[in-house]
């Protein structure tokens, strides 16, 4: 999730219930994450996580990517792949969520794949 917080123009990644800060608006951009919605909202309560210093990187922990036609969930060290779009809807997740993969999400290995949510 983006979040941009209520009082200032930064805006954070969460993850692992931190907040993620960006450094610069060309690493929010060459990421991808421009595509994605913002929530605004005060984030004083979430504690600071370590920075997003390159775009030279694996996507954080939560991205959905789309990789060579496949929807994957990234984990902390596995993708988890999307087998359908009824799995997919199953998760309430929306393809307005999805940004483009790239060569670093590329080395993260396949984990099982995602099951429908009942």
């Amino acid at each position: 999730t983006l979040v941009k917080d209520s009082s200032s123009p930064a805006v954070y990644i969460l993850e692992y219930g931190k907040k993620r800060p960006f450094s610069s608006f060309e690493v929010f951009i060459g990421l991808n994450y421009h595509r994605l919605p913002i929530v605004t909202m005060d984030t004083s309560v979430i504690p600071m996580g370590d920075g997003i210093f390159t775009k030279d990187q694996r996507h954080t922990r939560g991205t959905l990517i789309l990789q060579d036609g496949t929807v994957y969930y990234l984990g902390a060290s596995i993708k988890y792949g999307f087998p359908s779009k009824a799995v997919f809807d199953s998760w309430g997740r929306s393809f307005s969520e999805i940004i483009p993969g790239n060569s670093f999400d590329r080395c993260i290995p396949d984990g099982p794949i995602v099951e429908m949510r009942t």
